[in-house]
């Protein structure tokens, strides 16, 4: 329960920044893809071969997801760093680390970096998803042929 509470928290904290709320948009996208493309299957039912061109969808916005709060969140996590080299005196380190948080090749290393980790981590979990959807399909369809009376 504490996970789930910390990214209410989290989405509650980021709705008051500008950024904050295209994040929390991508975050609500990404755990309601498959809903949201049921529906507009159902409402469009010409669109579902469409549809399926983008079922790794909820894997890209969520590597999307995880490359823009790591391009936001580094730069903060690097100054506080810097400011805490600075307070106990080790100026080269804080140096270094201000160089490294402006560094743009180093930026662009992590963007890609955080993409591909919430792409592979979508991947899973949409893996995950479906394997335990289809567990559940064969266990009920198993169930039935046990309850069916015998002939």
């Amino acid at each position: 329960m504490v996970p789930q509470s910390a990214t209410k928290l989290l989405k509650l904290g980021l709705s008051g920044l500008g950024i904050g709320l295209v994040i929390t948009a991508v975050m609500y996208l990404v755990e309601n893809w498959n809903s949201l493309s049921a529906t507009v299957k159902e409402f469009i039912p010409s669109l579902g071969g469409v549809s399926d061109q983008f079922k790794n969808m909820g894997a890209i916005m969520e590597g999307v997801g995880k490359a823009v709060i790591g391009f936001v969140v580094r730069p903060i996590q690097s100054a506080i760093k810097a400011f805490n080299l600075l307070k106990d005196g080790d100026w080269k380190s804080a140096g270094k680390e201000i160089f490294n948080a402006l560094n743009p090749i180093e930026r662009f290393t992590n963007i890609v970096k955080d993409f591909n980790s919430g792409f592979n981590q979508g991947l899973i979990k949409a893996e995950a998803t479906e394997n335990i959807k289809n567990f559940n399909a064969e266990t009920e369809k198993n169930n039935q042929i046990i309850r069916s009376p015998k002939r």
